[in-house]
Order: C-alpha cells, then structure tokens, then sequence
C-alpha cells in the first residue's frame, strides 16, 4: 500500500510555492512623490485610473508607466533682478 500523505504534502507545498509566486509576479510599487497609470502588456491598454505612491496588487501581466508628482520651476533671465532659486511644487 503506498503511502499517499507525502504526496498530498509534496503537492500542497508546490501549490503554495505557485500561489506565492504568482502573488510576487501580480505586484508592483510607485515611489514617493510620484504617480502611475496601469499598462497591460499583452493588449498593449493604457487605464484612465491615477495611482499614488504605494504597492499594489495589478495582475501578472501589468506594470505602471510612473511619472513625477512635483514641477520644478526654472527661470532664465538677463535681468540683474531675476529671482535665482527654483521652485519645487506638489502637483
């Protein structure tokens, strides 16, 4: 009679090592002081929804196109009068 419980052990450990896997694969993360939209890879689909800083669960096939949340403010002038510094701002 074969014993069957190192199998079924065998087989959950490979199944909670796929799960895992896929649940790794399926998440993705913005930095600080920035903002994302969602692109799919496969039917190349750009989202309309904005995301903020974080990790997120978005799905195996997904990935964040990330862009700046702050403008920075240059000002070129001749003038001896000109206002040197920049200016960061939160958008």
């Amino acid at each position: 009679m074969a014993n069957y419980s190192v199998y079924i052990t065998l087989g959950s450990i490979i199944l909670v090592a796929i799960s895992l896997l896929f649940l790794l694969i399926s998440m993705d993360s913005i930095q600080p002081l920035h903002y994302g939209i969602t692109y799919n890879k496969i039917t190349k689909y750009v989202s309309s929804d904005v995301y903020e800083n974080g990790r997120f669960f978005i799905g195996p096939l997904t990935s964040f196109i990330t862009y700046p949340g702050y403008l920075v403010n240059i000002e070129f002038s001749t003038s001896s009068r000109a206002d040197v510094s920049s200016y960061n701002y939160l958008i």
